[in-house]
């Protein structure tokens, strides 16, 4: 579901709202947590409330009474500074929570809509109003996991009205290539590398991702064809977690150049002519040495596996994660740990900064490094996405993002910058590119070179 739908879905919502209020004849019952307060249409006012209704003493009957006509009347800011109040001095029943949601939903304030209307659900579990608003404020932030497995617990009703058929396992499928250009052709040759992914759902709390990518290199040393698959679990739990855990294989086959040098003396004798009618002189030894370099060429085949989990914690205004890696690959063995955080200061995924710290070591696992991954998203409109992500790193390389991102290069990179820029091309069909900076450094002679990196993909969300 996209942005440009979202004048229908309030409409429909609004209108279930209306209907529900209907069904109850009217009558609005608060409750606290001894009193029942019943407040009937004709309580409220229709003219607008002053700023001594907003910012005065607080009770049951005006918490009900005012949050009600703010409501009705739509005026969504003063209803959510006006709920936020009464929460805060310890009102808490389902009608308020829902009205706070709404309102909102209605500001564009997704993630902080969705503490609320969770909490309704506590009050009143299984409501249709509530899970609707909720499974909205889910896909609006961008939880998609989420809102999937919040059908479950929707009412055949609910789920008639708001699919037009049962959504599909499939969940979205992206297919991608690129090109890696050296700054120096005569030692490193263009890389060519292309990868398909699709993420699906085999139950509504277990989502899979697969993704086969391939990568191909020339360079003086060697010559490398990759093929790596990537398969990774995702799994939403309680109070806003939500679990990953991710495998990687890469299967490398290389041809290693090296170039051996023989060296081959050989003894001659000479015997020099002397002057005419003199003895000749003795023989002399002349020793000639030559040395040869010849490149000898072996194949190798290697297998890299990578493991790692991450949990993420989803809050109103941030997501936190921490997270372990395992990699063994044929050159050396890793261990990583990171913590990362991501900002959404608007209450909304518009606009989001953070980034992830990664401790790494390896070898023999005695020198710890650190490396530093910050990132900013930016919703430009509701079609066009930007993100631009940097890395900083001192040592060895290391797999990120739950191991789906796996460098098994013999060089290093000490820094990355990448842009990337998606548009929405049509309902549910996304267009993106993909620019990278790459700085490396030389494993044996230590000088440092650069790629600049070139992605154009496709990303197909199934509607």
């Amino acid at each position: 579901m996209h942005h440009g739908k979202k004048y229908f879905i309030t409409f429909t919502l609004l209108l279930m709202s209306f209907l529900t209020y209907r069904a109850q004849e009217d009558t609005l019952v608060a409750h606290e947590s001894e009193d029942t307060v019943v407040t009937t249409i004709e309580d409220i006012p229709n003219n607008a409330l002053t700023e001594t209704d907003l910012k005065g003493p607080m009770d049951a009957h005006s918490v009900e009474k005012i949050s009600y006509s703010l409501y009705l009347n739509k005026q969504w800011q003063q209803l959510s500074d006006y709920c936020e109040r009464a929460i805060k001095m310890d009102f808490d029943y389902y009608y308020l929570r829902v009205r706070a949601g709404v309102a909102w939903f209605e500001l564009g304030k997704y993630r902080r809509a969705v503490v609320h209307f969770k909490k309704a659900l506590e009050f009143n579990q299984g409501d249709d109003f509530a899970n609707s608003y909720l499974y909205y404020s889910y896909l609006y932030s961008e939880r998609f996991e989420d809102a999937k497995w919040l059908t479950k617990s929707f009412s055949p009703a609910l789920s008639t009205s708001l699919f037009a058929r049962a959504p599909g396992p499939v969940d979205f499928v992206v297919a991608e290539s690129g090109i890696k250009v050296p700054d120096s052709s005569r030692q490193f040759k263009n890389a060519l590398f292309s990868h398909i992914g699709i993420n699906h759902s085999i139950t509504k709390r277990l989502f899979l991702f697969h993704g086969f990518t391939y990568f191909a290199q020339n360079e003086q040393r060697f010559s490398v064809r990759q093929f790596q698959y990537y398969l990774k679990a995702t799994s939403p739990l309680k109070n806003g977690f939500l679990l990953s855990a991710g495998f990687h294989v890469v299967n490398a086959n290389a041809d290693v150049r090296n170039f051996v040098s023989s060296v081959k003396t050989n003894t001659y004798l000479v015997f020099p002519i002397g002057p005419p009618g003199m003895p000749p002189p003795p023989p002399q030894v002349l020793t000639v040495t030559t040395t040869a370099v010849a490149e000898q060429v072996k194949a190798t085949r290697a297998q890299n596996y990578v493991g790692a989990i991450t949990l993420t914690r989803r809050t109103r205004l941030a997501d936190y994660s921490i997270g372990a890696t395992l990699g063994s690959f044929d050159t050396t063995k890793q261990v990583q740990l990171s913590a990362g955080i991501n900002l959404y200061p608007f209450a909304h995924n518009k606009f989001s900064v953070g980034g992830t710290i990664y401790l790494h070591s390896e070898k023999d696992f005695k020198k710890k490094l650190l490396t530093l991954a910050p990132a900013v998203n930016i919703y430009l409109t509701n079609k066009i996405h930007l993100s631009v992500s940097y890395l900083y790193n001192e040592g060895p390389n290391i797999s990120e993002n739950t191991g789906s991102f796996v460098s098994n290069s013999v060089d290093y990179t000490p820094q990355r910058i990448t842009f990337t820029t998606s548009v929405d091309i049509a309902n549910g069909l996304w267009l993106y590119g993909t620019y990278t900076y790459e700085q490396k450094k030389h494993l044996a002679a230590g000088y440092k070179y650069d790629y600049n990196i070139f992605v154009v993909g496709i990303k197909v969300i199934p509607r």
